[in-house]
């Protein structure tokens, strides 16, 4: 049995109070800088530096000095999984996504103009089966949106500074597959309606209110656990959710394969149930 006594037991208490030290500050100061990093994003390039100094800072309560000096370096910063997207990079995309939704379903609000003056009924005297017919309307709110995201797109980039990340590819698989799911939305809500003006408000509510939930007005790792949980069933969230990946994480096309395929699938039911049970008079 050692001797507390003993120069060898003396060394080793100290090397393991040294080691709980350093320990220590470790935890304080990536603590420190998850903090920083939620409130302002920080550059990858200045992470070791404001580690280093967190490091320093936590270590300076310590009282008094270790009597042994330990030498160390900083190589790298461990990443978390999640990091919360804030300023224009979640901005951007989540306000897009919001006003592209409004404009679909505002031009979904024609499809029921048309109904209310027979417009539809009398294009059911043509040889055009009904399927063209809504296929037709739903091409044009398509490619209105798509147009829209393109422009939102171009302004954040050129305007507000936003960088789209360096997988172009899954930036347009989700741009594209949101304004489907969007469009059959739209055409499903001119369902429900009886007038364009129950349209247009109901355009605006369902607009608001699901972006709110979906987190493109804030991050929606701030939100709370049921909130997180209902957010799922909006095309916001799939979205907004899948160009995180790619602007904050830099991450590319295959991580944003899941949100694509539900984008897709939102799309797919949204729109055959918008043939099936639309009315032409």
């Amino acid at each position: 049995m050692k001797s507390e006594k003993s120069s060898s037991y003396f060394i080793e208490e100290l090397i393991g109070k040294v080691a709980k030290r350093m320990s220590i500050d470790a935890l304080s100061a990536n603590f420190a800088l998850e903090k920083l990093n939620t409130l302002v994003q920080v550059p990858e390039t200045s992470k070791p530096e404001i580690w280093e100094r967190a490091y320093k800072i936590a270590d300076a309560y310590f009282e008094p000095s270790p009597s042994i000096a330990v030498n160390y370096k900083v190589l790298a910063v461990e990443q978390k999984e999640q990091n919360v997207a804030v300023g224009m990079n979640l901005s951007s995309p989540g306000f897009a996504a919001m006003f592209v939704m409004m404009g679909v379903f505002f031009a979904g609000a024609a499809m029921v103009a048309e109904r209310h003056h027979g417009t539809l009924a009398r294009l059911l005297t043509t040889p055009t089966s009904k399927f063209s017919i809504i296929s037709g309307e739903m091409l044009g709110f398509f490619l209105l949106g798509l147009v829209q995201f393109l422009i939102l797109i171009l302004f954040g980039q050129y305007v507000l500074g936003v960088n789209w990340g360096n997988s172009p590819f899954g930036v347009a698989l989700l741009t594209v597959s949101y304004v489907l799911a969007v469009t059959g939305l739209g055409t499903l809500l001119s369902v429900f309606v009886r007038t364009s003006g129950q349209a247009g408000a109901f355009a605006v509510l369902v607009s608001m209110v699901t972006s709110m939930i979906g987190g493109s007005w804030w991050p929606i790792e701030i939100a709370p656990k049921f909130m997180q949980s209902i957010a799922r069933f909006t095309p916001q969230y799939w979205a907004v959710n899948g160009f995180n990946k790619i602007i904050t994480r830099g991450f590319g096309v295959s991580s944003v394969l899941s949100n694509f395929y539900v984008l897709i699938a939102i799309a797919c039911v949204s729109l055959f149930a918008s043939v099936v049970l639309f009315r032409f008079e």
